[in-house]
């Protein structure tokens, strides 16, 4: 077992699309996988909803804001399946902060300009700080 997060500063980085793509990947490979969508806009809840593939049966909701809710649901998940994503929001919130916690690996997802790198040094400071 283990659990992944993907987060970072920035939005529209792809955050959401890596974790979508990781669950379906973990998945060919033969892997169990739940994906925890604690992302406030929900995309990958709304696009499993979308069919019966995949994502509609690894996608799980978690509440916005719910730090403590992430770490529980992570662990929980841990327990009953291979991988466990989370997909967090934009900014380091406390609900991201909470997820690097519960991780083994944290994924900081950057785009290619100085802005970018910028926003990636202040989230892996907040990565590091979360993991000390």
């Amino acid at each position: 077992m283990a659990i992944i997060a993907i987060t970072g500063r920035k939005v529209g980085i792809g955050k959401s699309t890596i974790a979508g793509n990781l669950a379906a990947e973990f998945e060919a490979m033969g892997r169990t996988v739940v994906l925890l969508d604690a992302d406030p806009q929900h995309s990958l809840v709304a696009w499993a909803a979308q069919g019966d593939g995949m994502l509609s049966r690894c996608v799980q909701k978690v509440s916005e804001g719910d730090g403590e809710g992430v770490r529980e649901a992570a662990r929980k998940a841990a327990k009953e399946t291979d991988i466990v994503l989370i997909d967090t929001p934009p900014g380091m919130p406390q609900t991201a902060y909470d997820a690097a916690m519960a991780a083994d690996l944290v994924l900081l997802p950057c785009g290619p300009s100085p802005l970018d790198i910028f926003a990636l040094k202040e989230a892996l400071s907040l990565t590091l700080k979360a993991r000390a």
